[in-house]
């Protein structure tokens, strides 16, 4: 079948001039079930309830047993992605309930220093729970979870060369990540490394005490000493090297003060000096006067109070009203053409929250919104090539505009391009589309540019299978689906289900529809 140059040059310039422009906007998340199922294809083949989801042009059905009908239908769908087990890290950081346990530890720790009694032990238990504190929180920071849903309903009449349809839906994209302020994350390295370090001086001064001890050799236990209070080992010391406890001792006395020095990186000594005097002299601090006397007095770094690590929220609310309209009547009967005008209310979200204090409903608040109204149009066509196969384009939100977050950020929305393919014969269709654009999504997901794919075999009457199978040509995720369509005369009830092997994200969609 020839295709006029005049028509097809024109939209196809349009929509390949965008390709190397990625646009900021709602990529094509499907929410009802049909095109759910079918891997969320539907630019060339669908039915006119699901039009204006993807590409007016479809409101007039190549079908003619679809014309002169009139349609209502009605869904609601919604999409979780989990890539990063967001969920699961955040439950076990809960559970794991450090905020009490390391101020345990702590309280030992600083206990035990004011009574001269500090033992490397305790100082190992800190740096561990710390640690593991560290790990937790770099597991889940960066590392968005992202939840979107969708409802929504279209009505229209459908004749021979004219079809007229009206739609309403609203949906919301909200993602969420974990932040970890960097001055927290050094602090936190920090009082590891000091723990690590000071258990290290404490257990080789204590293994030069035993050895000394077990020698009984008052020359060798002089020299030894001689050698501790000097930090240096004394030269009359390594006459007694091929001894293997004095070798030990001289190792350790070598190796002890380079741990030493790493310690005293963090240490304030001059602040530390009296408090040192005191418990060589095996006085607690109480005793001295001291008792108000803090272990992180004598430290250089800070020791965090709290972590302020926040769960920081990015998204928009979208609600779409439309009028479309799609005719084969302005150049000739292969081409449909179609657009939507449409009236969008559009509040985009952005907020922080404390993790310890985590309330999801907090999106809904005034204040963590930002509202805009705005006038878009969806443009689409769909040519017949022969009784069986079809191709279509759409560009949806051709106006591209740019809005603000509560806190000053700019959203940009640009117009995105979809093409594709699509067969159909009695007993089954298929669908396949590509984005042409790249598109960057709301809430912290990755760029995103689909190949969608889909087939719909009618099992017996009005009843059909569906499968699909989405691939995102950017990270490489891939998404498969299923559905059912059960039809009776004058209706239908469809349902959907995704849900990648990898359990990175989940979908379900239901929707029903009318059509006399």
């Amino acid at each position: 079948m020839f295709v006029p140059r005049y028509i097809v040059l024109p939209i196809s310039l349009f929509a390949f001039s965008l390709i190397s422009q990625p646009s900021s906007a709602l990529s094509f998340l499907s929410f009802d079930a049909r095109s759910m199922a079918m891997g969320g294809a539907g630019v060339a083949e669908g039915n006119p309830g699901n039009a204006a989801l993807f590409n007016p042009a479809l409101l007039l059905p190549a079908e003619e047993r679809l014309r002169k009908t009139r349609f209502f239908h009605s869904y609601g769908g919604a999409r979780l992605i989990d890539r990063d087990d967001f969920i699961d890290r955040v439950r076990r950081i809960e559970d794991r309930d450090y905020e009490e346990s390391i101020d345990a530890t702590l309280a030992r720790v600083r206990g035990q220093f004011k009574a001269a009694t500090l033992s490397s032990a305790e100082l190992r238990d800190l740096a561990g729970d710390v640690d593991q504190l560290l790990d937790d929180l770099e597991s889940v920071t960066r590392r968005p979870l992202r939840g979107s849903a969708s409802v929504g309903f279209s009505a229209g009449y459908v004749d021979q060369r004219f079809s007229y349809g009206l739609y309403a839906r609203n949906y919301w994209v909200v993602g969420a990540e974990v932040n970890v302020p960097d001055l927290d994350a050094q602090r936190l390295r920090q009082l590891v490394a000091l723990s690590d370090g000071a258990a290290d001086v404490l257990e080789g001064l204590a293994e030069i005490e035993t050895l000394v001890e077990s020698l009984q050799l008052d020359v060798i236990e002089d020299l030894a000493r001689q050698s501790v209070a000097e930090q240096r080992v004394v030269p009359e010391l390594r006459d007694y090297a091929d001894i293997a406890a004095i070798g030990a001792i001289i190792q350790l006395l070598t190796t002890a003060p380079m741990e030493a020095e790493q310690l005293l990186q963090r240490v304030s000594v001059d602040r530390l000096e009296q408090a040192l005097v005191a418990q060589n002299a095996g006085m607690d601090l109480a005793s001295l006067g001291l008792d108000d006397v803090d272990l992180r007095d004598y430290l250089r770094y800070q020791v965090p109070e709290d972590i302020d690590a926040t769960l920081d929220y990015a998204g928009a609310e979208v609600t779409e009203v439309a009028f479309s309209i799609a005719t084969n009547r302005l150049l000739f009967e292969q081409l449909t053409l179609g657009v939507s005008f449409k009236a969008l209310d559009i509040d985009i979200i952005e907020f922080s929250q404390p993790l310890d204090d985590i309330h999801f409903g907090a999106y809904r608040h005034s204040a963590n919104r930002q509202g805009h109204r705005r006038f878009n149009m969806d443009v689409g066509a769909v040519y017949a090539l022969g009784e069986h196969y079809s191709a279509g384009v759409v560009v949806r939100n051709i106006i591209p505009f740019t809005l603000q977050s509560p806190r000053g950020t700019q959203v940009e929305f640009e117009p995105i391009v979809r093409v594709g393919l699509g067969y159909r014969s009695r007993h089954i269709k298929w669908a396949l589309d590509y984005d042409v654009t790249t598109n960057e999504p709301l809430g912290f997901d990755p760029d995103k540019r689909y190949i969608s794919a889909g087939v719909e075999w009618r099992l017996w009457k009005q009843n059909a299978l569906r499968v699909g199978y989405r691939y995102n040509t950017v990270d490489h995720s891939k998404l498969p689906s299923i559905g059912l369509g059960l039809g009776f005369q004058q209706g239908h009830i469809d349902m959907a289900v995704t849900y990648s092997g990898s359990g990175e994200e989940y979908g379900l969609s239901l929707q029903a529809g009318l059509q006399f």
